[in-house]
């Protein structure tokens, strides 16, 4: 009972920091906005997001000797003016005091960057393998396709995941395909219904908890739509996910309503 506490409350965490433009937590406060000031000689960072409607913005200092990992496997020292201004950035800060010309002044430490890419959904196209001018938007909670059966592509890195839920769809049509429909999974993106795709995602604070990120998506005329994201903890010992086939179910007989 208590793994699965934790599990649920590190869960919960994870989505907010995937997601939200500013979370504080005991390990320290994540921010989520576009980079629109920078500084080499201060180290500082500036980024603005939005809350409720009104642009606010934050200021901290990236840590000295902060480095990041190249395409090569190395690792570079990064300047804040290497992160070029209008980028979409996640960083995580915390606030300490510093002795600063004789004087202790609040700095907000900057100790880790995540680039996030063009928008939020920058490495969704990548998963699904469109191209990034490709126009996505959400719409949580819409229902599925009504096609019978309803033609599933499954985007997904982990052949372990991609084989569990192929199993679970025969086990849906032997048990429930006659009542609520069928589903086929098919592997021409251009003939499916619905794209299921699941990626890698950021890792929990400095390493800590892997996590992946699921939506369900609807091809549209004039690009995506998101009808389902979300963030889970990745248990390595676990290759089914019922978290996936649950939502997945829920929505197929909520078909038939």
């Amino acid at each position: 009972m208590k793994r699965i506490l934790v599990l649920s409350f590190i869960t919960l965490i994870i989505f907010e920091l995937a997601f939200a433009q500013k979370v504080s937590t005991v390990l320290g406060d994540a921010w989520t906005g576009e980079v629109v000031a920078s500084n080499d000689n201060t180290r500082e960072i500036t980024i603005a997001y939005e809350v409720k409607g009104k642009s606010e913005t934050f200021t901290g200092v990236l840590n000295e000797g902060y480095s990041v990992k190249m395409k090569d496997g190395t690792s570079h020292t990064l300047k804040v003016s290497e992160i070029p201004i209008g980028s979409r950035i996640r960083v995580f800060s915390k606030t300490k005091d510093q002795d600063i010309g004789g004087r202790k002044v609040k700095l907000n430490l900057i100790w880790r960057v995540d680039f996030l890419g063009k928008d939020e959904f920058t490495r969704l196209r990548e998963q699904i393998n469109v191209s990034p001018a490709v126009s996505v938007t959400l719409a949580e909670s819409k229902d599925l396709p009504a096609g019978n059966p309803l033609k599933l592509y499954l985007a997904i890195e982990d052949p372990g995941i991609s084989e569990s839920l192929v199993g679970w769809v025969k086990k849906w049509n032997r048990d429930f395909g006659a009542e609520y429909g069928s589903i086929e999974v098919v592997s021409d993106i251009s003939k499916a219904d619905v794209y299921l795709a699941r990626y890698g995602g950021s890792t929990l604070i400095a390493e800590i908890m892997p996590t992946a990120t699921v939506f369900l998506v609807l091809p549209k005329s004039d690009g995506l739509e998101v009808i389902w994201k979300q963030a889970v903890v990745i248990n390595p010992d676990q290759y089914s996910s019922p978290l996936i086939e649950k939502e997945i179910e829920k929505r197929m007989k909520a078909r038939k309503k």
